[in-house]
């Protein structure tokens, strides 16, 4: 038996939730990931690391990885997949804030998806509501700031520590010309 697939589920920041593995023998297998709470705001405050990560509007990710050694000792394939997901519940409005994010969209996810009753729809992904160029004009400055003294700071320690290396060097031949023993 080789350990052969790997499936693992991710939240939108791309942080692990849950995984299982299988080995493969040359015959049929099933794995499937434990049923996991709700996604909502209120798991930011859970106790457990897989209820916490389940706390990000959005879109999650369920990888599967098929292992090369697989191949070397069955053959290059095909391998037949069945995926089976089932997603249950509602839509939820999110924390109600004191007021409106800056900038603007930054946290929005895109239209809801439709209910998970509602078979054979597509997901879409809106890409109109992500966030806008340009931004704020005084952010814009403390960064051009930031990154012009920085660069600045730079150029000053670069040309400081030249300046030493030239000054030790020279008292080096000058104290290999002038012997003092």
């Amino acid at each position: 038996m080789v350990d052969a697939l790997d499936m693992t589920l991710y939240n939108p920041v791309r942080a692990e939730i849950q995984d299982t593995a299988v080995g493969y023998g040359g015959t049929q297998k099933s794995t499937a990931l434990p049923p996991l709470p709700p996604v909502g705001y209120a798991n930011r405050y859970a106790s457990t690391t897989s209820t916490k990560a389940l706390r990000f509007a959005g879109e999650y990710y369920l990888v599967v990885h098929l292992a090369a050694q697989v191949g070397d000792r069955f053959g290059d394939g095909p391998y037949g997949l069945t995926l089976r997901v089932r997603v249950g519940g509602r839509t939820q409005d999110g924390p109600g804030y004191a007021a409106r994010s800056a900038p603007r969209g930054i946290f929005d996810v895109g239209t809801p998806d439709p209910e998970p009753e509602a078979a054979g729809t597509a997901h879409t992904v809106d890409a109109s509501r992500s966030a806008t160029a340009g931004g704020d004009p005084a952010m814009k400055a403390v960064a051009v700031g930031g990154i012009g003294a920085g660069s600045l700071l730079l150029t000053v320690l670069g040309a400081w520590t030249l300046t030493a290396r030239r000054r030790a060097a020279a008292q080096i031949r000058a104290n290999a010309q002038n012997p003092t023993a």
